[in-house]
């Protein structure tokens, strides 16, 4: 059969794979959600200066942080953690543009001090 073929298989493999140094094309994005709307009105609204927005924001999203640092650290370092991402945010906020989903962005932030901390955590040793 041709499929089976070493020859098919290799080129097949050649057209598939991308270049060395070379990302495959990125897949499109999905659309918004409604939360996610919801999430840049609040970023709008807290970068005009609603302080109660935030307010709001970091109600909705500190339970979902705090799980995802204790998935990572020990509860003392992960509280630590949760109070640095969301300090992170705040002062990164302003580059979040409307394209961007909030809740991955803030999860990033999280997760980036989380290994952050595993690391210094290793050095102490």
């Amino acid at each position: 059969m041709i499929g089976e073929s070493p020859m098919v298989t290799g080129v097949m493999h050649v057209l598939t794979t991308p270049a060395p140094g070379r990302r495959p094309p990125a897949r499109p994005m999905p659309p918004l959600s409604p939360a996610d709307h919801e999430d840049m009105r609040l970023i709008r609204a807290y970068r005009d200066g609603d302080v109660r927005a935030f307010e709001v924001f970091f109600g909705r999203y500190h339970d979902r942080i705090r799980n995802l640092c204790l998935r990572y650290l020990p509860e003392e370092a992960a509280e630590d953690t949760v109070q640095d991402t969301f300090l992170q945010f705040v002062r990164t906020v302003d580059r979040i543009d409307e394209s961007c989903r909030v809740a991955s962005w803030i999860q990033r932030i999280a997760v980036n001090l989380c290994h952050d901390e595993l690391r210094r955590r290793g050095r102490r040793r």
